[in-house]
């Protein structure tokens, strides 16, 4: 039968047309079918499966046209076998035989035909759906190509990350050693030098930040954080944090003021003094000076939620979606002139994540910010 006669299609090839494989024991069937598509397609012929099956084996194809009634081995087998080496995306198989009955038509979708064309056949439903099935795969190649390439590039960037990451550790250290060894040997009562060597060892503390947010960042993205789940007393961690940013609390002349702190809950000790550091930190940083930061606890049936509340300007309704995205850069900025990554709530989420508790944030309407993470408490009982 002669049908509608398509456009011939322009495909997006880099080199050659698309290879298309035809079996059928017929010679005059095969000899039809590539006249009918040879202007387009690259035609392989096949007299039969074992012939097919050896092709497939050792060339690439874009597409098979694939006769059900052959001797020897039939289509449908032929089928099963191209199906244990090729997906239906990686080799679409489009069935073509005399056989009308559904019955065959179900055995070969369920095989995984992509799709069936009638004996005798009709010049544009062939053309139609050969174009169809080639641009169906050509898609899918192009996203696979992608997604290898994504992948090359991601693999690529975390490597780069780690090397340069770890290989500004170590220089890193000896910097902190030569700042630490300049206090005892210049003049401390001289502020222009106590001045400078403060700014380094800002710098220095902003640098080895950034280093660990980074490493931390590639850390999660690759699936290589270790979480060690054991019951941790709350006082205990809490006193760790505040007692670590005291320092800092007083260089802006505010105060950590710890208000019922006691609790038990399941967690990791690094990754929640981790977090917590993270919040005390930003609560400081974003925080006026003379102002005072709060940490407190309360507990319900399940679950401490540790509370870490700064008399801050909070943060605009239209940017609070954005809290712990990743590289966020909100409008509110640190008071002092702290710096940020834009990373540090991020991994703050992910890590309370991994611990099977919530982060989040409220804001109430008199002011300021309340950071909260909430984790399973321990049944002290049972321990």
């Amino acid at each position: 039968m002669m049908g509608i006669q398509p456009t011939i299609p322009e495909f997006d090839i880099d080199d050659a047309p698309p290879k298309i494989l035809i079996v059928d024991d017929e010679p005059i069937n095969r000899k039809l079918l590539g006249r009918l598509l040879e202007k387009t397609y690259n035609i392989t012929e096949a007299a039969d499966g074992f012939e097919a099956l050896e092709l497939v084996r050792n060339h690439h194809f874009d597409l098979i046209l694939l006769d059900i009634m052959m001797p020897r081995m039939n289509g449908l087998d032929v089928l099963a076998e191209i199906r244990t080496t090729h997906s239906s995306t990686d080799l679409p198989v489009i069935l073509v035989s005399a056989l009308r009955d559904n019955h065959h038509i179900v055995k070969g979708i369920e095989a995984g035909a992509n799709d069936y064309i009638p004996k005798p056949i009709d010049n544009g439903v062939v053309r139609a759906r050969v174009m169809a099935q080639i641009k169906a795969k050509q898609a899918f190649d192009i996203q696979r190509k992608a997604f290898a390439e994504l992948e090359e590039a991601n693999t690529l960037k975390n490597r780069l990350l780690s090397i340069a990451s770890h290989d500004l550790k170590s220089p890193l250290s000896s910097v902190y050693m030569a700042e630490s060894l300049l206090r005892y040997v210049v003049d401390t009562e001289d502020p222009t030098a106590t001045s400078i060597l403060d700014t380094m060892k800002a710098t220095l503390d902003h640098m080895n930040t950034i280093i660990n947010e980074f490493l931390d960042m590639a850390a999660l993205q690759a699936g290589k954080i270790k979480i060690d789940l054991q019951p941790l007393d709350l006082e205990d961690v809490i006193y760790i944090v505040a007692s670590h940013y005291e320092l800092t609390a007083e260089e802006k002349e505010s105060a950590i003021v710890l208000d019922n702190i006691k609790g038990y809950v399941t967690a990791d000790l690094e990754r929640l003094q981790q977090v917590l550091g993270n919040l005390v930190s930003n609560a400081l940083k974003y925080s006026p000076p003379n102002s005072t930061v709060t940490i407190n606890v309360v507990a319900d049936a399940d679950n401490y939620t540790l509370q870490v509340i700064d008399q801050g300007p909070g943060i605009p309704v239209d940017e609070r979606d954005q809290l712990f995205s990743e590289f966020s850069k909100l409008s509110p900025r640190p008071t002092a002139e702290e710096s940020s990554t834009g990373l540090g709530l991020w991994i703050a989420k992910q890590m309370v994540e991994l611990m099977h508790g919530e982060i989040g944030a409220t804001f109430p309407e008199t002011g300021g910010s309340i950071f909260w993470v909430t984790l399973p408490s321990v049944d002290l009982d049972a321990l």
